[in-house]
């Protein structure tokens, strides 16, 4: 448990330290104290969803099943072909959810060369911090943790309704 909490704080640092050396490329907006007015947007679009737990799974239809379609896949694989088949007006993904793929590649494809936007929905650990920053870099601006700051008001906050333009795709 110890060596746990060192090798987060030690990751914490190196994040803050690399940070504070560049200009900031991945932002988490803090909750404001006061409570938010909910605007309950109009069921449109698709959102592909790609999660590692089942819990977060049921978070993500709770706060926006409601307003959209949800798509849920396994596998990288999987939520390309959403993608490919119908573009979606967002991803939700988690970075560690499949081992089997590349997925700092594939997010910063959809991301930067597709631009569709993608809010990482992932647990806060060691694992997930360097991969965090690399996706900075690639135009990615939300990220949700599980069990932090996941209720359903920060999901409809981040998801972007208002889209009005197909996202473009790469040949």
């Amino acid at each position: 448990m110890i060596r746990w909490l060192l090798d987060l704080v030690v990751t914490l640092a190196f994040i803050y330290w690399h940070r504070s050396r560049e200009r900031p490329a991945l932002r988490l907006v803090p909750r404001s104290a006061t409570p938010v007015k909910r605007i309950v947007p109009a069921r449109t679009g698709l959102v592909a969803v790609l999660v590692s737990r089942p819990a977060m799974e049921q978070r993500v239809l709770r706060a926006l099943g409601e307003f959209t379609t949800l798509r849920f896949t396994k596998t990288w694989a999987e939520l390309q072909e959403v993608v490919m088949r119908r573009p979606p007006s967002a991803i939700l993904a988690d970075p560690l959810a499949d081992g089997s793929g590349d997925a700092q590649a594939t997010l910063a494809r959809f991301s930067h060369l597709w631009r569709i936007p993608v809010v990482l929905y992932t647990h806060l650990s060691p694992e997930c911090a360097h991969i965090l920053t690399g996706l900075g870099q690639s135009g990615i601006r939300h990220v949700i943790f599980w069990r932090f700051d996941d209720d359903a008001d920060r999901f409809v906050e981040v998801v972007p309704w208002e889209r009005d333009e197909p996202p473009l795709h790469a040949a």
